[in-house]
């Protein structure tokens, strides 16, 4: 369970490093 908690945690992060670039960019272009 412990395990379970840390890779969602992990995968959290993998999302927002992914989306706040993207959000970045595209404000950016504006």
């Amino acid at each position: 369970r412990h395990y379970v908690e840390n890779w969602s945690l992990f995968e959290d992060v993998r999302i927002i490093i992914k989306t706040v670039p993207a959000v970045w960019m595209s404000r950016g272009s504006y």
